[in-house]
């Protein structure tokens, strides 16, 4: 009996296409596959045990959706998920949203890897410590370096904390590209100078539209530092003196359209 049902089961299970070019396979952690005495998010490779309990599990206290993706250390070891696919661009921002559950003087890792003809060619990287209580998902933005303009494929490794009971859940993960692919239906455009910059920055947008705009500066983990609301096609300056020098992510919105773009703030003499 106990067959019949295990055969049902996995019969039930959709059947996904490889993953399409520029697209994180199963990205919301919608699909888990049956695998040894546990699931697995489809695309998704593991270190899930079929001996000791499982690292990687589904949440069903998701961002968006049935489910998200659950890092939890259950006492063997560090928990890791890792996907790979195939590019016919070079992304800019690995996007995403995360619940920070894990232990104080813990931490996650976030890492994006570009390839092209096999070699590493770019990466982005992100640190999330624990013991800062945020109630439920926050935004996660990973600038992914440029130091080529083209690419074929791309892996994304997430690794939980290192303590007991140590968890970090991921949920609706997306890359953003400079060509617009990624980004949300008929994209709005700006334009930064200086950048880099050291004591201000001023913002133009520059796209075929009108009305109200809102401009967010935050950092590589989405955090906001600060915004501005904004009329389309004026000039917005920000006078960012106390800054700490380091990489940060500039967006303007308006409505459900959305464009980001890198910059850079360095220390001014």
């Amino acid at each position: 009996m106990k067959k019949i049902l295990l055969l049902a089961w996995l019969f039930s299970i959709p059947l996904l296409s490889p993953a399409q070019p520029d697209t994180i396979p199963n990205a919301g952690f919608e699909t888990w596959w049956f695998s040894g005495w546990g699931v697995n998010p489809a695309f998704w490779a593991t270190n899930n045990s079929q001996i000791m309990a499982a690292n990687v599990i589904p949440d069903s206290s998701s961002h968006s959706g049935t489910t998200a993706l659950m890092l939890i250390n259950s006492g063997n070891f560090r928990p890791h998920a890792s996907t790979g696919f195939p590019l016919l661009h070079h992304p800019l921002v690995l996007n995403g949203f995360f619940k920070n559950q894990l232990h104080m003087n813990d931490s996650a890792l976030i890492h994006i890897r570009v390839f092209s003809n096999g070699n590493l060619t770019d990466s982005g990287f992100a640190l999330v410590t624990g013991g800062i209580t945020i109630s439920g998902y926050y935004p996660l933005s990973i600038p992914v370096s440029q130091n080529v303009a083209t690419a074929d494929s791309c892996e994304i490794v997430l690794e939980g904390g290192n303590t007991y009971l140590s968890q970090i859940s991921f949920d609706d993960l997306s890359l953003t590209f400079s060509t617009g692919i990624g980004e949300l239906p008929a994209p709005v455009s700006f334009e930064v100078y200086p950048n880099p910059f050291s004591d201000w920055l001023q913002v133009t947008s520059n796209a075929d539209a009108a009305g109200e705009v809102r401009i967010r500066l935050s950092d590589v983990l989405g955090r906001v530092i600060t915004e501005r609301t904004s009329i389309y096609k004026e000039e917005t300056r920000f006078e960012l003196t106390n800054l700490p020098a380091g990489i940060y992510m500039l967006s303007l919105e308006k409505g459900n359209n959305r464009a980001t773009r890198k910059i850079i703030k360095y220390e001014g003499r």
